[in-house]
């Protein structure tokens, strides 16, 4: 393509081309972008170098030079090239932006933020390539990062400024909002607030905030809480500092962003549901501290006689032994151990007939037994939790070692979990055969213990290091409870009625379902949809919902209001009923529920005329997950006869067997014995169905050349 010498200069300086970096290059920069478009870096780079040998003031070439030298991961070389094209001008967007993908590929993307802002100041909303590029590199890197919020106010303003056509970056958003790293409270503040006309504001505050709107739709977001915050001086309005407390999310400015939400709940006006919301939001953004996490505890004892030892463990009944797995210490600087042992606080029942929560074993931690090694003795080391009970489980652990165990060597601790994490885990193991029937009442009667007795007795440091029980007796604290139970509540895949138990135990309002009358969808925050009586909804209300739900990917939501939409045969020919079937297949944590609504997924499909293809591929892993061997042999055959011949069928077949470890990774036959054996080791204790904290911190990394975490918890096996 041509570059035409009257065209903006790419480098975003606000000249024409042939103004900015000359007419006489002109050919030239035609021939640099025809090298790096055809992938021809090391081409480009030398055409680069020459032209700069010519006259090294042309902003332009240094941005193609840095652009090479980022295709070539040369990230310091590029880096030194930024630096050299900010020298000829800090007023440059495009230095400015390439410096912000820099950071960002570093691992610093915080940083780049910045200089981003910087460059879309300049820009005032024109954006030129690599600005643009730069927005999309900041967001992605936010999400490698963790930075939810931040990351998502990044790419959907990428979305939206290439008006949903740059595929890659809707891909970006769309990975995000699916990734359950989200939680719906999030969503009650992820867009900004209109200045009501009518409102307390003056009519030149309503100004104000409209010029910080127009500044924040071109992602001045810092610009945007300037002025913002310049007006809080005058009028103290909570919709000011809502705005604030968003856009600060959007910088990844975290503390700010808890501080300006606080002060908007603080103030009068606020309604209760959105106060609850944002403080729930707040709780989210908080960083734990130290009473907020449980440390996993490493206890390392001197051994006098490893064999013999093994020997005692292995007839103690109070112990299970489990596989070892060698590849845990790969880059350990030691041997593996001799033997690990799953430590019970009882023996295993012979049988489950007649089984009592109070009867069944629960797992203390794990033993290591290693061996005498050149520069080490022998030794154990017992890994466990140091929670209410971690005095009696090392009592416990002296008792087992009996008189081959010497004295404590160290004993270690890194925060891992946190308190509320660690008090409702259900950490059983269950006799052999247990029914499942069994197994699922025991489990739902022991949380419901947890979640009304020991619950509400844990402080939390959003709760000012009181307990739920405490803070709810306080008026100033109520909503901070709230919050609380809140994002435990948004957290369970359904509506699940311990909550409002909970809430009412308290002495706190609940949260009771909505009717749908008279309001507009539009207004009601995810957080609150969820408690919306979809049945009331009309057919058009409920599209609406649906597509909602589906565009933030919210398990729960979809669930319900899809379910709605199943029922009603109105709406069969607007909308994909053999979707709906398909989307509700991966809402539920049943299997034989996910494998009803495939089949009834594949169906619909062919009630409409349609292929059920992909459907009948999204049964062949939940067929191998039931071990149903002749009916994925009935599945697989089905495909590839009547099937095999659609775009794509073939290759995803192939993946989908190649990820069940069924096919040679060069193709082929199925494996010998065609479906996987039985997982290796003692059969898995209970756990609950997952149930998210929000306070729970990542793990953290483990040290370099170490074993990580060794403490086996539930649902790990």
């Amino acid at each position: 393509m041509a570059v035409d010498p009257y065209q903006p200069c790419p480098c975003g300086i606000d000249k024409k081309l042939k103004f900015c970096c000359g007419n006489e290059i002109v050919g030239e920069l035609e021939r640099v972008e025809q090298a790096i478009g055809g992938e021809q870096r090391l081409a480009a780079l030398d055409l680069i170098n020459r032209l700069l040998s010519e006259n090294s003031k042309r902003p332009c070439l240094h941005m193609y030079k840095a652009m090479v030298q980022m295709g070539l991961s040369e990230l310091e070389a590029a880096r030194a090239t930024v630096q050299e094209m900010l020298a000829l001008g800090e007023d440059n967007p495009a230095a400015q932006a390439l410096a912000a993908m820099i950071d960002a590929i570093d691992g610093e993307p915080r940083k780049g933020i910045a200089r981003l802002q910087r460059a879309l100041e300049l820009e005032q909303g024109k954006l030129v390539d690599v600005v643009y590029q730069a927005i999309g590199t900041i967001g992605r890197a936010l999400y490698e990062s963790g930075e939810m919020l931040a990351a998502r106010a990044h790419l959907m303003f990428q979305v939206g400024a290439s008006g949903s056509k740059d595929q890659q970056a809707v891909e970006g958003l769309i990975e995000l909002q699916s990734s359950g790293q989200m939680p719906l409270v999030a969503y009650s503040a992820a867009d900004l607030m209109l200045p009501d006309a009518a409102g307390p504001l003056s009519a030149a505050g309503v100004a104000a905030v409209n010029e910080s709107l127009r500044e924040a739709a071109i992602g001045c977001w810092a610009k945007a809480i300037k002025k913002l915050t310049e007006l809080t001086a005058r009028e103290n309005e909570p919709m000011l500092w809502k705005n604030i407390g968003v856009l600060h999310t959007y910088l990844a400015q975290t503390d700010e962003a808890i501080a300006a939400f606080r002060k908007y709940v603080s103030l009068p006006g606020v309604p209760r549901d959105e106060a609850v919301e944002i403080e729930a939001l707040v709780q989210y953004l908080s960083p734990p501290s130290d009473v907020d996490l449980v440390s996993e505890m490493t206890i390392t004892y001197s051994v006098t006689d490893a064999l013999a030892l093994q020997e005692q463990l292995l007839s103690n009944r109070r112990l299970q032994a489990m596989p070892v797995d060698p590849t845990m210490y790969r880059t350990a600087e030691e041997p593996p151990p001799m033997s690990v042992y799953m430590v019970l606080d009882r023996e295993i029942p012979a049988s489950a007939e007649g089984l009592k929560i109070e009867a069944i074993p629960r797992v203390l931690g794990e033993l290591f037994l290693f061996g005498k090694q050149t520069d080490r003795n022998a030794r154990v080391e017992f890994v466990t939790l140091k929670d209410d009970q971690y005095w009696n489980k090392t009592l416990s652990i002296a008792e087992v070692l009996g008189r081959f165990g010497g004295g404590k060597e160290s004993e270690e601790g890194i925060p891992s979990i946190s308190n509320v994490g660690a008090a409702l885990m259900v950490n059983w193991r269950l006799p052999d055969g247990t029914p499942l029937e069994l197994r699922d009442a025991l489990v739902a009667e022991h949380r419901q213990h947890l979640m009304l007795k020991v619950l509400p007795e844990i402080p939390r440091s959003v709760l000012e290091g009181k307990t739920l029980r405490q803070a709810a007796a306080e008026p100033a604290l109520q909503n901070r409870a709230l919050a609380a139970i809140l994002l435990l509540d948004l957290a369970e895949p359904d509506e699940n009625p311990i909550y409002n138990e909970l809430r009412k135990s308290l002495g706190l309002p609940t949260a009771d379902p909505i009717d749908p009358s008279g309001i507009r969808l539009g207004t009601l925050t995810p957080a609150r949809l969820v408690r919306v009586d979809v049945t009331k909804l009309d057919d058009a209300s409920l599209v609406q919902a649906y597509r909602q739900s589906m565009m933030l990917a919210a398990a729960r939501l979809l669930k319900t209001i899809a379910a709605e939409v199943i029922r009603r045969p109105s709406l069969d020919a607007e909308l994909d009923k053999a979707e709906v079937y398909f989307l509700l297949h991966r809402t539920t944590q049943s299997m034989d529920e996910a494998l009803d609504y495939i089949q009834k997924a594949q169906a619909a499909a062919l009630a409409t005329g349609k292929s059920p293809a992909q459907y009948l591929l999204a049964e062949v892993p939940l067929r191998v997950q039931r071990r149903e061997q002749q009916e994925f042999v009935r599945l697989v055959d089905t495909i590839r006869s009547k099937y095999m011949s659609e775009p794509g069928v073939a290759q995803a077949l192939y993946q989908i067997l190649a990820q069940l470890g069924l096919v040679r990774p060069q193709g082929g036959m199925p494996m010998p014995g065609g479906m996987p054996g039985p997982m290796a080791g003692p059969p898995p204790a209970a756990a609950a169905p997952g149930l998210w904290t929000p306070d729970a911190p990542a793990a953290a990394p483990p040290a370099a050349g170490g074993k990580g975490s060794k403490l086996w918890l539930p649902g790990m096996d």
